[in-house]
């Protein structure tokens, strides 16, 4: 996430959430701070895509190359905002267990 490798950062968060979700009680705040993170990654790469696409179409020579790039598919930032509500809602619900 650090690195602005927001796919991988994505996957890494998700992964992490599966395997705590096995471990960890229903209420536990490190389910809520993934969430959190697994909303706050999607959003950034949602306003990545929308900056990318942007750039795409403006007119004038390109800008290959600058800028860390995620590596992998460009993702449909309007299909994004509702996966992060999605986990900023279930970490709330986290936190109110």
């Amino acid at each position: 996430m650090e690195n602005e490798v927001w796919e991988e950062a994505i996957a890494d968060f998700k992964s992490s959430l599966e395997i705590k979700q096995r471990l960890l009680g229903a209420d536990n705040r490190e389910l809520a701070h993934l969430h959190y993170q697994l909303g706050t990654a999607t959003v950034a790469w949602a306003e990545k895509a929308t900056q990318d696409a942007a750039e795409a179409a403006a007119p004038g020579p390109s800008s290959s190359g600058a800028g860390p790039s995620s590596g992998g598919a460009i993702p449909d930032a309007e299909a994004l905002g509702p996966q992060a509500c999605e986990h900023f809602k279930a970490a709330a619900a986290v936190l109110e267990k």
